[in-house]
């Protein structure tokens, strides 16, 4: 793109034994084609991503989020992390499409940013420990959360987030698959199953606006159970290492033409 751009939506879809696909903006654009992953690749921010073989958002229907994008400068890249596994004894083919729509830029109400909240990056889980790994982290700034999901590995068997403010803790959301995590939305268009349920495993989030101030933490916690007989550490590999990461987007809730990513990670 010669000039700065901006995508107020997007459709995603990938092939089964898909594990996720993010789409990073990088403002310094390389040659084009598959290439080893450089420092500046991701330094644009994500451009939204998947977890799900089906991931859209075309048409937002909350009036409040009208106007909201991505940025993406001039003369950018997009660089495709795309991950792939393929439990079967068969080839799988590794396909996913990705289709972005464009506003312009007379229309732009509020600059999309990034949540990525990394918890378990000092993971040393050994063989036959089943435990529960707690982590939380503020906003530097008010920051309105538009949209949550979990990010696990085989082993993790739920995530639990809460808002905590003055010390008190409210659950916003709690997912159990690791394969098909929920994206749950949090605006006045989208009802979520306030009640999940851990014994039939249906996952829920509250529903409405939810805003976060300097003085408050979104805390998360990753029940893991380590059936395998490998130390599982902070990986890629979905069998033999673990995350804990809390995934979203979230727009300034004080200025939201100022560009914020609500990011942090924990040993």
């Amino acid at each position: 793109n010669t000039t700065d751009a901006y995508v107020s939506g997007f459709d995603i879809n990938m092939r089964p034994g898909s594990h996720h696909m993010f789409a990073n903006v990088n403002p310094t654009a390389q040659a084009d084609g598959f290439a080893v992953c450089g420092p500046n690749d991701s330094s644009g921010g994500i451009l939204w991503g998947s977890q799900s073989p089906t991931e859209d958002d075309v048409n937002d229907p909350a009036p409040e989020n009208a106007g909201l994008a991505a940025h993406v400068p001039a003369n950018s890249q997009a660089v495709v992390n795309f991950h792939v596994i393929n439990a079967t004894a068969k080839p799988i083919l590794r396909e996913t499409w990705l289709n972005y729509f464009y506003i312009p830029a007379s229309k732009v109400t509020g600059i999309r940013g990034n949540v990525l909240l990394y918890g378990g990056l000092g993971f040393q889980i050994t063989p036959g420990t089943n435990a529960t790994y707690q982590y939380s982290c503020s906003p530097d700034r008010p920051v309105r959360i538009l949209t949550l999901a979990s990010h696990m590995h085989a082993h993790s068997t739920r995530l639990t987030m809460w808002k905590v403010s003055a010390g008190q803790p409210t659950m916003i959301y709690e997912s159990y698959s690791w394969q098909n995590p929920v994206n749950f939305s949090f605006d006045s268009a989208h009802p979520n199953n306030p009640t999940p349920d851990r014994a039939s495993q249906t996952p829920g989030a509250i529903s409405g606006q939810l805003v976060l101030q300097p003085t408050d933490t979104l805390q998360w916690e990753c029940a893991i159970d380590n059936t395998s007989d490998v130390t599982l550490t902070f990986r890629n590999e979905v069998y033999t290492g673990e995350m804990c990461v809390v995934a979203g987007t979230a727009v300034p809730a004080d200025d939201p033409m100022s560009p914020y990513d609500f990011t942090c990670g924990r040993n």
